[in-house]
């Protein structure tokens, strides 16, 4: 019986041990679940759409094959992320991700690129925890700290070197406050597992009195400086993180899109030559990176005190500080911050660029920015930048494509959308072979005008017919019921003489070597009017403070519908060709 009832109750305790086993497995999973959800925030995948790793971050892309009319503007409207508040770093990816993606307003049909939709930092857990700020003492507060000097020697370590020289040093102090304040002390010692044989460290001389009293001072006000409340006046500048406004958001985008780095994420740590450093939280005073080398940093509010922007601009040659004030809108705060980066020239709102290429440019915007020549890999040479809300003049793409061949990219911000445009049709850019003859054909041909090709002309005979003087014309036609010949091989005076005389008019073109004279003498000789030299051609809807004004050689005459055409030499680009015929131009592309 016993051994019944000890089976029985053995049994008992199994079977509940299997169940708190089972709830405490389904628990632990369900706790385990929250953990990772919870501790880390990365973006799902969803169809068609991938999770990559760009430094240390996650990023839900898009893999999209660009189509006709497609431009990175509109592909980012379409997903909504012009509106993100990272934008700025959003470009930033995009052009890490796609290589191949020189120019963020040249994409091409075909073309397959990934597109960032969401940025999540690999290390979200980091999120979760308070951020531990290392405290960085002022100048004023470690100058009566006494310090002893230490060369580095082979196979030295940070750690090694101060307990040899401090061996009384307590391992809580050694790992907190006075690493800390050799870290003040060594602001080129950004990691102090690497240093290097020959380095001179600063070790300030260790008792717990100076530790503490150096530490301590570095959050509290210090004498002649402004407390924490006293921001815009010299000294300190405040230590809390300012938000920054849209005006941050818009200059981010518009360097970025000039090829320039925005900052404006984490800290500024900025060494200073005679000993000690700046550090500036990024959000409050991001740092622009110039591909010349010049570093711009922007006081969005203007809390950084003048002493202090002084400061960091003798130090190093290649910084400059911009103020910017609550009162600035986007084009002053542009102005101000233009002043500081060194461009090699800025031409104002109605001041001409002029470019010479294959045609002449005459360009006006807001801004004309010539950037830095930085040889021949930097294909961008000067930005055109204009603002407003309302729509910017338009520039045609076949115009826009032009000229950023030609090293001159077009910034309209904010962003917009190109009017839809249809190509030309193939017969409105007319390209007859090379030479004289099938070029005035082709002249003939628009106007309308009939003729025969390689015409006998009997020009002389005698009475008895015993002598006959017959000529070959290149064209004959009849120009108000007047015979007319036009010669390209070149007859001899007597024999034109002879044609006069027979009262045929003639035209000599043999001579002529410019296919424009060619065009403009056959032209005058069938009486038709007609505009010969250089003529200027708007890109833009706008006026001319803010236009490109193209200017092209060519002859200007009317079709047998009534319809111009622009007869220009060759050598003009296929784009601006394109543009001409948009414009309604029926385009002969004169050679010889």
């Amino acid at each position: 019986m016993v051994s019944f009832i000890t089976r029985h109750i053995f049994y008992c305790l199994c079977a509940l041990f299997l169940v708190i086993c089972c709830v405490s497995a389904l628990t632990a999973q369900e706790e385990e679940e929250n953990y990772s959800i919870s501790l880390v925030k990365t973006p799902e995948e969803q169809e068609g759409k991938v999770i990559s790793e760009v430094d240390d971050k996650k990023v839900l892309t898009q893999e999209y094959t660009v189509r006709q009319g497609d431009h990175l503007w509109q592909l980012f409207r379409e997903r909504g992320l012009l509106e993100k508040k990272n934008l700025a770093e959003l470009l930033s990816i995009l052009k890490k991700m796609n290589k191949s993606l020189e120019n963020l307003d040249l994409v091409h049909p075909g073309e397959k690129i990934l597109i960032p939709l969401k940025i999540v930092p690999i290390a979200a857990e980091a999120q979760k925890q308070a951020p531990v700020e290392e405290v960085s003492a002022p100048l004023e507060a470690l100058k009566d700290v006494d310090v002893r000097d230490y060369t580095v020697k082979q196979d030295d370590k940070l750690v090694k070197i101060i307990k040899g020289v401090y061996n009384e040093i307590p391992n809580n102090s050694l790992y907190t406050d006075y690493l800390s304040l050799v870290r003040q002390m060594n602001p080129s010692l950004t990691d102090i597992d690497k240093i290097y044989p020959g380095q001179t460290i600063r070790l300030p001389i260790y008792s717990p009195q100076i530790i503490r009293s150096s530490i301590a001072s570095a959050t509290g006000p210090q004498p002649g400086l402004p407390g924490p409340g006293e921001a815009g006046k010299e000294g300190q500048a405040k230590n809390e993180e300012l938000k920054p406004g849209p005006i941050a958001q818009d200059l981010a985008e518009i360097f970025v899109q000039m090829g320039e780095e925005w900052i404006q994420t984490g800290e500024h740590f900025i060494p200073l030559k005679t000993g000690g450093q700046i550090n500036l939280k990024a959000a409050s005073f991001p740092i622009i990176n110039m591909r010349a080398g010049q570093k711009v940093i922007v006081d969005l509010t203007g809390s950084l005190p003048p002493r202090m922007a002084q400061l960091l601009e003798s130090s190093w040659d290649n910084y400059k500080v911009v103020h910017l004030s609550k009162k600035d809108n986007l084009a002053a705060s542009l102005n101000k911050v233009f002043s500081k980066c060194n461009y090699p020239r800025i031409y104002r709102a109605g001041e001409p660029f002029d470019i010479q290429k294959d045609i002449h440019l005459r360009i006006t915007g807001d801004w004309v920015i010539e950037l830095p020549d930085l040889g021949e890999d930097e294909k961008i040479k000067a930005v055109v930048l204009n603002l407003g809300k309302t729509p910017s003049p338009y520039v045609p793409r076949t115009v826009k494509t032009y000229m950023e061949n030609a090293g001159i990219k077009i910034i309209n911000y904010p962003p917009q959308e190109d009017p839809a445009s249809e190509g030309p049709a193939p017969s409105e850019i007319l390209r007859p072979p090379g030479g004289p003859a099938p070029l005035t054909e082709t002249v003939l041909n628009l106007v309308g005008q009939a003729f025969a090709r390689q015409t006998d002309i009997q020009v002389f005979q005698t009475e008895k017919a015993d002598l006959n003087l017959t000529i070959r014309a290149d064209f004959t036609l009849k120009i108000k019921n007047k015979d007319a010949v036009i010669d390209l091989t070149g007859l001899e005076p007597d024999v034109l003489a002879l044609l006069n005389e027979k009262h045929y008019k003639t035209l000599s073109l043999a001579a002529d070597k410019d296919p424009l004279e060619l065009v403009a003498k056959t032209c005058g000789f069938l009486d038709r009017q007609f505009k010969s030299g250089a003529h200027d051609f708007k890109a833009g809807t706008g006026k001319d403070s803010k236009n490109v004004i193209l200017t092209i050689p060519g002859v200007i005459f009317k079709d047998s519908g009534g319809g111009p055409v622009f007869a220009t030499p060759s050598v003009l680009p296929d784009d601006i060709a394109m543009f001409l015929a948009q414009r309604g131009y029926k385009v002969l592309l004169a050679s010889l």
